[in-house]
Order: structure tokens, then sequence, then C-alpha cells
């Protein structure tokens, strides 16, 4: 048996966008939950390419059930700097907006910043709340779970 992270665990590291990740996950449920994860025929890039649907699928549901605005996601595809190849990236709104603005630019800097990181545990609560709440939301965050199961086994299969 494999452990993976739970289902809201993968959801909220998700958020860390490649921007701002210095090797730290953004911080979930600490128990795990116990998967078995079986062998995929799907190349990486097909894997890869699930999961960012998955994504965008859930978040799209989220937002619909979101009420406040500043907490929505948008999902983009981007290349980090120095890179050619493209990740998608998922990030509230507040979040995105302090990133263009320069609030904040690396890990460090979101740690240090009180109002983004207010902002942050809101978000998380709002996320937990809907995903609890509603089946559509619950079903979407099982596919993505899937999705990041098994292009992470893929990954180990190398």
């Amino acid at each position: 048996m494999k452990r993976t992270q739970t289902i809201l665990g993968v959801i909220i590291t998700l958020l860390a966008p490649p921007a701002l990740a210095s090797g730290q996950s953004v911080a979930g449920p600490a128990d795990a939950a116990e998967n078995i994860v079986v062998a995929s025929q799907k190349s990486a890039d097909e894997l890869r390419r699930d999961l960012w649907k998955a994504e965008r699928d859930f978040y799209s549901i989220y937002n619909k059930l979101n009420d406040d605005s500043r907490y929505d996601v948008r999902c983009t595809r981007e290349a980090p700097t120095g890179s050619v190849l493209k990740s998608q990236s998922c990030r509230p709104k507040f979040l995105d907006r302090a990133l263009r603005e320069g609030r904040i630019s690396n890990r460090e800097n979101l740690d240090a910043n009180s109002e983004i990181n207010s902002k942050m545990a809101t978000f998380r609560e709002t996320l937990e709340t809907l995903v609890g709440e509603n089946e559509d939301l619950q079903a979407a965050a099982a596919k993505l779970n899937q999705a990041y199961a098994l292009l992470e086994a893929e990954g180990e299969n190398r």
C-alpha cells in the first residue's frame, strides 16, 4: 500500500504556486489516508493533463459555490522563470493580486505577510467547509486526488 495525502491535503498542497514553492508544501491535514494506487497505461504527459483538467473542474465547482469572489480560484498555465516547460498554477484571486502588486514574491515573504496569512486561513476554512457540504465538490475532489495519485505513482515508477 502507498501512503498519499488526504483529498483536502492534496488540494491545499496544489494551491502552492511554483513561484511560491521553496520545497515546503502548504500545510494540510496532518493525518494521511492509505490508498491503493493502480498503475496507469497513460504517459506522464497524459496523466499531467488529466490532473490539470481535474484541478480546473474542481475549482470551477468551488467557484460556483463560493460566495466571496476574492476567494475564487483561477488556474493558469505558466512557465517558471528560466524554464520553457509550463505547469498549471491555481491560486485564489487575493493571492494572485498580491503577487502582481509585489506585496509577496516568495514563500518566506508569504509567511511574513499577516494579511495574506489571514486570508489563506479563511480560504482553507471555506474550501474545507464547501467540500464537506457538497457532494459534487466531494466527487471532483476525489477525481483530483486520484489524478494526483496516478501522476505521483508514474513518477515513482520511472
